[in-house]
């Protein structure tokens, strides 16, 4: 008989400019595996790509084993009409 369904566990930091939420997702309690998600920032003065290329090279730097990301907020920083910088949202999901 399972227990009750657990509940994502939030952990934040915040280093080098980038902000990361580690999120511990249960995806199956019958066989208890689980998915964990970081959700980090990353910026580029160049592009919405290149942005999101910084953002997957941050998380490798201390998480082994990403298999995916999804690009979840945009935003651009504006001076009138001049994009000054490009900023993604990225969940990376990787197995535990």
């Amino acid at each position: 008989m399972a227990g009750p369904p657990q509940r994502p566990v939030v952990q934040r930091w915040q280093g080098g400019g980038t902000a990361v939420r580690l999120l511990y997702w249960l995806l199956s309690e019958d066989n208890r595996m689980t998915q964990r998600v970081i959700e980090i920032t990353g910026e580029s003065a160049e592009s919405f790509a290149k942005a999101a290329a910084n953002a997957a090279a941050e998380a490798a730097k201390t998480v082994n084993g990403i298999k995916w990301a999804r690009l979840t907020e945009f935003d651009m920083a504006l001076d009138g009409a001049t994009v000054l910088n490009y900023r993604v949202t990225a969940r990376i999901f990787y197995d535990a």
